[in-house]
């Protein structure tokens, strides 16, 4: 059996461009233990850049984003480390990178993002942002209103509804045990 020649070109073309070679650019947001990176930061910063460069990974720039406090315990920790880090990689290996902070004792997440374009966005630190855009506190006005799930402006709490006149208790509710 022959394969037709236009067939035969389109094989050839494929073979020529391989996409697991092709280097794209990416934007990571490593979450460090922060019981483990807490007196040696560079540690952390460290541990994020062997497993980049173990895939073939380019990193263009690297550093300490912000230590913050997190909304939930992850692995017993209440306080976090964020390296954010701008880096060049194949589009094969980012499954191979995300399974190896999953593997790693000082990385505990990982949110890795693709960036279009020819250039890297801005290397800002946590600081940097608040800087320019405004604090991200939510007392401090904006935010969400106080109350619930239906707002209710965290006004002052009602006052429980008295039973009409010449109604009877529900059963089970005298109020004697």
């Amino acid at each position: 059996m022959t394969i037709p020649k236009r067939a035969a070109n389109t094989v050839k073309n494929l073979d020529l461009f391989d996409r697991s070679k092709t280097l794209n650019k990416y934007e990571g947001m490593f979450l460090l233990d922060h019981g483990k990176v807490k007196s040696e930061p560079e540690k952390g910063i460290a541990e994020v850049t062997a497993i980049l460069e173990k895939h073939e990974g380019k990193i263009a720039q690297i550093g300490k984003w912000d230590e913050r406090k997190l909304a939930y315990e992850i692995n017993k920790q209440k306080r976090g480390s964020y390296i954010l880090v701008h880096f060049e990689a194949p589009g094969a290996s980012i499954d191979e990178i995300r399974r190896d902070c999953q593997l790693s004792e000082i990385v505990s997440r990982e949110l890795v993002l693709a960036i279009e374009g020819e250039k890297f966005p801005p290397f800002q630190t946590a600081q940097e942002m608040d800087a320019a855009h405004g604090s991200r506190d939510f007392r401090e006005g904006g935010g969400r209103p106080r109350g619930g799930p239906g707002g209710g402006g965290g006004g002052p709490r009602r006052e429980k509804r008295a039973e009409p006149a010449g109604a009877t208790p529900a059963a089970g509710n005298d109020g004697e045990s």
